[in-house]
């Protein structure tokens, strides 16, 4: 199914930095109970999966996983958020979140800068793209890792990689 178009244009039109706010306050909204096993993994668990993940990736998807998860390259990463927001937004049980972290996210804020830790919310972002039931599922197996890396670098646009070069 796919996303309202209102929606979808609300998401292109974000900025690097909104969009990357939208999808921490997206992580900070979910509750508990839209993970399969009822459990939100934490900020640490998405460092050691970002970890882990950059550790296997393939020769040519490693240096985006690498810029993924460094600190800096806001617009990069930013376009990358967006098309999480996008897949998440495709998912009813999802949906109201998305909608609710784009609201926060262009709200006015004094000195609040991105977290030092969105390259793990990115990472699980990524790995957390399969909806179950309505439910998240969180890939955690270097083999599935790789397979969801590859499934969401296909429906990146098209321009991103040079983002991340």
């Amino acid at each position: 199914m796919g996303i309202p178009i209102s929606m979808e244009d609300e998401i292109a039109a974000l900025t690097s930095e909104q969009a990357l706010r939208a999808i921490e306050v997206f992580y900070a909204l979910l509750p508990s109970e839209m993970w399969r096993d009822q459990t939100k993994p934490s900020m640490a668990r998405g460092e050691v999966l970002a970890a882990r993940l950059q550790e296997n990736a393939p020769g040519d998807t490693k240096p985006f996983v690498t810029l993924l998860i460094a600190q800096g390259n806001i617009e990069g990463k930013g376009e990358v958020a967006k098309t999480f927001l996008s897949l998440f937004a495709r998912q009813e049980a999802l949906r109201h979140y998305v909608k609710q972290s784009i609201a926060q996210s262009k709200e006015p804020r004094m000195m609040d800068p991105i977290s030092l830790s969105i390259g793990a919310v990115l990472v699980l972002a990524l790995l957390s793209q399969d909806v179950d039931a309505g439910k998240l599922h969180t890939k955690t197996h270097v083999p599935e890792m790789l397979e969801q890396l590859a499934k969401v670098l296909k429906a990146l646009p098209q321009g991103i990689w040079g983002k991340f070069k």
